[in-house]
């Protein structure tokens, strides 16, 4: 079943060729993590947009992004208006308990779309959103997990946030985007292990999104350009991926790779151990039982400075 549903995603990425959702993190901006060795991602996306003439036009496109011993991530794109190019990422810093995820990327390489051929709204040979396809975006990003807790509905939630700053397209001329000058940023708040509330502003327009996750296969309906909502209608996109993980040491069920992090961290109903052990299926009673055991720990030691102490 497993092989057979692979197979099926493979196909369709192959056979469709949108520039949103090509980008390796969230919606249209990246994250700093970078999918384990050998591990595959592969795509399908359609996104739907009305052009000048106000006439709505499809676009789609096929994404394979593919993991290089834990700290470099490629991706190879072609979209039905017959861009091909590639991103690429390398992690500067694992994420820690105190410290995030460092990337440094660049993304649109190859598709011969100079920054200075492109308009806020213009629309060439049927590309919809010419300037997404911007060439040799350069960009640095951080990204940082964390657990709120006290919340007044559920226990706790994960969240994940992003911060970067880039080059290319991710610079525009919007009201918004003259503010930032390049600076994105992303939240995605995670209120079950099934699905996740993606906002961002990627540093040329207000996104957002549902994305949704079971086992390998993931989907995700985004919501595009929310800023030109008073004179355009919506833009939105719909993208199916599926995680490869046959040759790579980590299973994606075991391991969210977008949270991939070296301390305990929780993915879905579990909690993997930065030894790769599933400690408990909640979050919080793993942080308590790591609490009790620091405090026993602090017991015996004053009990051992005592008895040194009692025989001087």
């Amino acid at each position: 079943m497993k092989r057979n549903i692979f197979m099926i995603v493979f196909f369709v990425s192959v056979v469709l060729y949108a520039v949103p959702f090509t980008t390796q993190g969230m919606i249209k901006v990246p994250d700093a993590y970078v999918m384990p060795h050998k591990m595959a991602e592969i795509s399908a996306i359609t996104y739907r947009a009305a052009n000048e003439s106000e006439s709505y036009g499809t676009d789609f496109a096929g994404v394979l992004n593919v993991g290089i011993y834990n700290w470099l991530e490629f991706g190879f794109v072609g979209t039905a208006n017959e861009f091909y190019y590639m991103n690429i990422k390398g992690r500067l810093i694992q994420e820690t308990e105190t410290l995030p995820a460092i990337s440094l990327g660049i993304e649109n390489l190859g598709t011969g779309v100079k920054v200075d051929q492109v308009g806020d709204f213009e629309n060439t040979n049927d590309v919809t959103d010419l300037d997404d396809y911007r060439r040799n975006s350069i960009y640095f990003v951080m990204s940082k997990y964390s657990l709120l807790r006290g919340l007044p509905f559920i226990p706790y939630l994960e969240t994940n946030i992003h911060l970067g700053f880039g080059t290319g397209r991710f610079k525009g001329n919007l009201e918004l985007s003259k503010q930032t000058g390049g600076l994105f940023g992303g939240f995605e708040f995670k209120p079950s292990q099934y699905y996740s509330i993606l906002a961002e502003m990627d540093g040329y327009n207000i996104n957002a999104g549902l994305s949704g996750k079971y086992k390998n296969i993931s989907a995700c309906l985004g919501l595009y350009r929310l800023e030109e909502l008073d004179r355009r209608d919506l833009k939105y996109a719909f993208s199916v991926k599926y995680i490869f993980d046959v040759f790579s040491d980590k299973k994606a069920y075991e391991e969210n790779i977008q949270y991939a992090k070296k301390n305990q961290m929780p993915v879905g109903k579990k909690v993997i151990s930065k030894k790769g052990e599933i400690l408990t299926d909640n979050p919080l009673k793993d942080e308590l039982d790591a609490m009790i055991a620091r405090r026993k720990q602090a017991e015996k030691d004053l009990e051992e400075i005592k008895k040194i102490l009692r025989e001087e």
